[in-house]
């Protein structure tokens, strides 16, 4: 599959649990498919749980979600700092698995 149509289809089958949220949704999108990790920041009832589970749902991934409030921000930050320069000289990331926090 084309990521054209990878993001067509990822995009209709957010839509459909989630209205708007475009540029989310294409972030969330960009980071699936370059395996990366993704922070959803927001005030409460914005739908961020909803995004992070429906994508894990529809992508067939484990879901990893945290709450932070934020005092716990920057701790997180520290960590993903350390984690990313962790993986820096690894060639071979493991498949399938998608954290959102």
């Amino acid at each position: 599959m084309a990521i054209a149509d990878f993001f067509g289809r990822g995009r209709e089958a957010l839509h459909r649990v989630v209205v708007g949220n475009d540029e989310t949704i294409d972030g969330l999108l960009t980071a699936l498919v370059l395996e990366g990790h993704v922070l959803l920041e927001g005030p409460p009832g914005t739908a961020k749980t909803l995004l992070a589970r429906t994508l894990a749902r529809i992508a067939g991934l484990e879901e990893s979600l945290a709450a932070l409030d934020r005092d716990r921000q920057a701790e997180l930050a520290r960590q993903l700092t350390e984690l990313s320069a962790a993986w820096a000289g690894v060639s071979e990331m493991p498949r399938r698995r998608c954290s959102m926090w």
